[in-house]
């Protein structure tokens, strides 16, 4: 299979009750918590296929066809139907669904009863009518020569206009007097290998009329040949790829597939790993950016002993290599980063993820969500994931300073700083909020009025920001804070401690150097509570 010279980059989704769909809009969700999409009526598939006479392309009218849903893609999807196909070698179906993708297994016999069959997939992400082609060429008795019609066509030749085709005559005729194409639209070319630019979309009958003549005297033959073609600017594609787990493939697992757009992250497809083969295959995508994660199912005898990792073989969004896909490719291979914790102390880290919105009081438990461990010198030590009920525990940890991250693909996730400590070596109040583009996080501690500390400190300002950012702080009971800025991948750019005994003053911090882009700016204090304000460069 050959790679695409472009930098490369998969369990269904579950559905929320359709009560929370209203309570709460998120455009971009973690895996389990997606919102499947819904549409109100059935969707459309349209079958199309032609079956001609392997030997010389005639069609071969009358051919009974069977067209039924493959089960062993979508399992909760049903149907079964026979056709024929008509005078120019096509038949027709017309498939009605609820399903957002599914497979269509397409049979038919030859002479000699043996079987030919293909299958086609269709999504219903991009419309909610799908036009798919299965197109059969069978061996037929043997026959004297007889002259026929034939040609293909290539679309998009020159690279610039899809509604472009340049269409080859390929009849087994070397006497052809006279070429005459119909290319459905109302233009006609009596050129022998014409390019014609369509000029809307949609369904056309192109076909080939030849007049050949053996010799001056002979009477002329005539053959005709019509293809159906879809004309479109869309090109549709199949990805895939291995997921290792060490040296071997994991046995039990999920792909999630995101596309990239206007800059949001949308989740499109969930594949469930049900085999030892670790593969996943995404079907029927349009031309355009993803990403690919991958991670084990908790009921894996390896669960988080390896970390949710993206193609590119990083355990961040933010990090992830991205798909540009213009072909289809089946090497988007992800290795998970293996769990590779040594810890052994006394220390732990629990608490809880939610999503909230929909109002000041709503939250809805985020489970599955990945909780990464990252030590002072920004590295991964530690995973877990939440539960069902969106509840997370870190144990066995040293004594030490950490960064806590909930990755949630697509959102921007504000590393949050703990410090383990012989007086402070079980932080169990842990509290992470994914909002709409964000996700936050606090400590609470009984005692402590976290928002008191939140309105201690100004927003960040100037936001955007070219050189400098500044924060007022006022009637802080402390002396000693510590400030870090840290970038939207999670890593630490800079730290300072902020020390003002007359509890007011101005934290500044240098930004003219660094890229543009989405930054964090984390205080905390000394009794646990942490505030997080975002700046735009």
């Amino acid at each position: 299979m050959k790679m695409s010279n472009y930098i490369k980059i998969r369990q269904r989704i579950k559905p929320i009750i359709p009560v929370l769909m209203v309570l709460l809009t998120i455009h971009i969700m973690s895996p389990a918590g997606a919102l499947a999409q819904v549409f109100m009526g059935k969707n459309k598939v349209f079958l199309i296929g032609q079956v001609v006479n392997q030997l010389n392309g005639a069609p071969l009218k009358y051919q009974k066809v069977i067209v039924e849903a493959d089960s062993s893609y979508e399992p909760n999807f049903v149907y079964s139907n026979i056709v024929y196909t008509d005078q120019e070698g096509y038949y027709y179906d017309t498939i009605q669904t609820y399903n957002v993708k599914g497979a269509l297994k397409v049979s038919t016999v030859d002479f000699q009863n043996n079987t030919h069959d293909t299958t086609v997939f269709y999504r219903f992400n991009w419309s909610e009518d799908n036009i798919l082609f299965a197109n059969f060429a069978l061996p037929c008795q043997q026959v004297p020569i007889v002259y026929q019609a034939n040609f293909y066509y290539i679309k998009n030749p020159n690279g610039n206009n899809t509604q472009e085709y340049k269409f080859v005559d390929i009849t087994n005729s070397q006497n052809i007097v006279s070429y005459e194409w119909d290319f459905g639209d109302g233009v006609i070319s009596y050129e022998q290998n014409p390019t014609h630019i369509f000029g809307q979309g949609g369904l056309n009958k192109v076909s080939l009329k030849v007049e050949i003549q053996n010799s001056p005297t002979s009477k002329p033959y005539i053959s005709n040949l019509v293809k159906v073609i879809n004309v479109t600017s869309t090109y549709y594609f199949h990805m895939g790829g291995h997921v290792f787990a060490g040296y071997f493939p994991i046995d039990l697992g999920h792909a999630y597939l995101y596309k990239i757009e206007n800059s949001e992250l949308i989740l499109i497809d969930t594949a469930t790993f049900n085999d030892e083969l670790g593969f996943y295959l995404f079907y029927q995508l349009i031309e355009g950016e993803y990403i690919v994660k991958a991670d084990l199912d908790p009921s894996s005898e390896l669960f988080n002993q390896f970390m949710g990792t993206y193609y590119g073989d990083k355990i961040l969004w933010t990090q992830a290599d991205t798909i540009f896909h213009e072909s289809s490719v089946y090497e988007y291979d992800i290795h998970l980063n293996p769990n590779e914790k040594s810890m052994t102390g006394p220390g732990v880290l629990a608490g809880e993820i939610n999503y909230t919105g929909g109002g000041d009081d709503f939250t809805l438990p985020a489970d599955n969500i990945s909780i990464i461990l990252y030590d002072d010198n920004n590295e991964a030590v530690d995973v877990c994931h939440s539960n069902e009920s969106g509840e997370f525990e870190l144990i066995d940890l040293d004594m030490d300073i950490y960064y806590l991250y909930a990755e949630v693909t697509g959102k921007y996730s504000q590393p949050l700083y703990v410090e383990l400590s012989g007086t402070n070596a079980q932080i169990t109040k842990i509290e992470f909020s994914i909002e709409d583009n964000i996700v936050t996080g606090v400590i609470g501690y009984a005692g402590v009025n976290e928002n008191a500390f939140n309105e201690q400190v100004s927003q960040a300002y100037p936001n955007p920001v070219a050189n400098d950012v500044f924060l007022n702080v006022e009637n802080i009971t402390t002396n000693n804070l510590r400030v870090a800025l840290i970038s939207a991948s999670g890593e630490t750019l800079h730290t300072c401690a902020y020390s003002n005994t007359a509890g007011i003053g101005t934290i500044s911090l240098p930004m003219a150097n660094l890229p543009k882009g989405i930054y964090f700016i984390q205080i905390s204090d000394g009794t646990g509570q942490t505030i997080t304000r975002k700046i735009i460069k």
